[in-house]
């Protein structure tokens, strides 16, 4: 039940970061100052910042869970074979998977605002300062991060390809205890 409200408030947590960062994406379209534009963006990258501790912890415990539970998981299967007792399990394990999607979507975003205020045009003279911006945002590396590796959807398949890599190895070996496939 705490793993639920935690996902549920983390995934809303970073509902509302990707809300924020296309607000400011948003508003740098529709601007043509500079100095808007660069107002807009300091308040997308405050909004990141501020969160980007509580969902690194969120994400951490949610690490632990997968670590902890996962291979529990798959051992109780294959030893007493599948039954619906199994399936709170599962829904922790989807949960703690579309979370993580979630927070690597808002990292994605974070990724794009720099290409996206490279193509805006500010009327003429204002090259050097979007220019500027963009070695900014590119500078600040913008996202979620857990521990010092930003949690976009590359780490994503990555982590999800090993921890399917361990299980099936697990599977093998422990496959023969009680189920047959």
């Amino acid at each position: 039940a705490v793993a639920f409200c935690v996902a549920c408030s983390t995934v809303g947590i970073c509902r509302s970061v990707g809300v924020a960062v296309d607000a400011a994406c948003s508003d740098a379209l529709a601007c043509d100052r500079v100095e808007w534009v660069l107002e807009a963006l300091s308040l997308a990258r405050s909004v990141v910042h501020k969160v980007a501790d509580d969902v690194e912890l969120c994400l951490r415990a949610f690490s632990i869970i997968l670590l902890v539970w996962l291979p529990l998981l798959l051992y109780d299967m294959t030893a007493f074979g599948p039954h619906l007792a199994h399936l709170p399990g599962l829904a922790v394990i989807s949960g703690v998977l579309y979370t993580l999607s979630r927070a690597a979507m808002v990292s994605e975003q974070c990724m794009r605002m720099p290409v996206f205020i490279s193509v805006c045009d500010f009327g003429p003279g204002s090259e050097r300062a979007r220019q500027e911006m963009v070695d900014n945002l590119l500078s600040s590396g913008m996202g979620l991060y857990v521990g010092d590796v930003r949690l976009t959807t590359k780490m994503l398949l990555v982590f999800s390809y090993v921890w399917g890599v361990v299980m099936a190895g697990m599977l093998a070996h422990f496959g023969h205890v009680g189920m047959d496939f």
